[in-house]
């Protein structure tokens, strides 16, 4: 399989590395919002199945603060999410994705693999409280509804991107569809 990925470097992610992830993206001065399967978990969208990785959203204006942060955390970046529009590292052997939004002139958006603008419902985030007690900025419903019905255009655009990726995710996936929160990917 060409996909270079090592899958046995990858642990399942829980609610403290949700919390410690933030903290320190915090720390450095970053303002992320939990997104992906943690903040369907906490909208009550998504049953607790376990999950591979920690999404979050950042607003930053370049990815050069998410290439500094990583440098400088002493984290591993783990090269085959770097993107357009993102980057991510191993925390303790959990996958992080640090995914960027931008604010435009016409409100927030993300520029997926370069290739599909998409723009986020402002306000992007509203507190929710993890299982843990902790109070987090979370993606709005609103925008997670959003999400998933563009997601197949986020698909079209990542094999825009990398058109030679399409036939080894059919092989490796037994489909061209994306799974949304890469347990498919990273099986625990």
């Amino acid at each position: 399989m060409a996909i270079p990925v090592d899958r046995t470097r990858i642990a399942p992610a829980t609610w403290n590395d949700v919390l410690g992830a933030h903290a320190e993206l915090a720390a450095w001065g970053l303002h992320p919002v939990v997104f992906g399967g943690w903040a369907r978990e906490l909208h009550g969208a998504w049953r607790y199945e376990g999950h591979a990785d920690v999404d979050m959203l950042v607003t930053a204006k370049d990815l050069s603060v998410f290439d500094e942060f990583i440098a400088s955390s002493g984290r591993a970046e783990f090269r085959p999410k770097r993107h357009h529009h993102k980057r991510a590292y191993l925390r303790d052997r959990v996958l992080v994705e640090l995914i960027q939004v931008r604010r435009t002139p016409a409100g927030l958006a993300t520029d997926f693999y370069g290739r599909l603008h998409r723009a986020w419902i402002e306000p992007l985030s509203c507190p929710l409280q993890t299982p843990c007690g902790t109070v987090l900025p979370v993606i709005t419903a609103e925008n997670i509804q959003a999400y998933e019905r563009d997601h197949e255009s986020v698909e079209r655009a990542f094999f825009e991107a990398y058109p030679h990726l399409r036939a080894e995710a059919r092989e490796w996936l037994g489909c061209e569809r994306l799974p949304y929160d890469d347990r498919k990917l990273f099986p625990q």
